[in-house]
C-alpha cells in the first residue's frame, strides 16, 4: 500500500485511519519518517479522532528526529472537523 521514501519525499497515507487501526498505522509510518517532507493524506478512506492523533504524532515525531515537521497535503475535510470539534490545531502549530 505504501511505498518506502527518500529524502525530501512524500509519505502518502492511505486506507482507514481509525481507533481500530491505529496502533498499527503508527507502528509501520512512523518508521518511514526519515527524509519525509509531506505527508499526503488524500489516500485516507476513513478517519476519527484516534487517526487524527496518530497524524498530529507522526508531524511531531518527525520534527524531534529530523528536525523539520512535515508540511500536510490533500487533507480531507473530515481530518479538519475532528480538529474543531475537538479544538486542536490542525496545523500542528
Amino acid at each position: 500500500m505504501e511505498r518506502s521514501v527518500s529524502a525530501n519525499e512524500v509519505l502518502a497515507l492511505a486506507g482507514d485511519l481509525t481507533v481500530q487501526t491505529a496502533p498499527a498505522r503508527y507502528r509501520d509510518w512512523s518508521s518511514r519518517l526519515a527524509g519525509v517532507s509531506t505527508l499526503d493524506l488524500g489516500g485516507l478512506r476513513a478517519i476519527d479522532s484516534a487517526g487524527v492523533a496518530v497524524v498530529l504524532a507522526l508531524r511531531r515525531q518527525a520534527e524531534q528526529a529530523h528536525g523539520r515537521r512535515p508540511a500536510l497535503a490533500a487533507v480531507p475535510a473530515r481530518f479538519h472537523q475532528l480538529c474543531v470539534a475537538h479544538r486542536v490545531d490542525c496545523n500542528g502549530n
